[in-house]
């Protein structure tokens, strides 16, 4: 678990609210994909691996708390995130 410092650095930095309030909105939904990669690229720099997307990882419950989401909307983000990755590799 991390400490309460890094919570805090972390909370701050991913305030999702402002960013967009519900997960399901279509326009929204690039939105949210570069949302879940810049918070994935910020707790990589904090140390906190974010290479598995699952609900069972710790990042994806810090990011759903954060954000006032639940774990399954965040790990469905990263998942379209990786999908968008590859297909730009093409």
């Amino acid at each position: 678990m991390m400490n309460p410092v890094s919570w805090l650095q972390m909370t701050n930095m991913i305030s999702y609210q402002e960013l967009v309030r519900t997960f399901p909105n279509i326009e929204g939904r690039n939105v949210q994909i570069n949302a879940i990669h810049a918070a994935k690229v910020k707790l990589t720099a904090m140390g906190i691996s974010c290479g598995t997307n699952t609900i069972e990882k710790e990042w994806t419950h810090f990011v759903a708390t954060a954000w006032g989401v639940t774990p399954s909307q965040v790990v469905s983000a990263a998942k379209a995130l990786k999908r968008r990755e590859s297909q730009e590799q093409k």
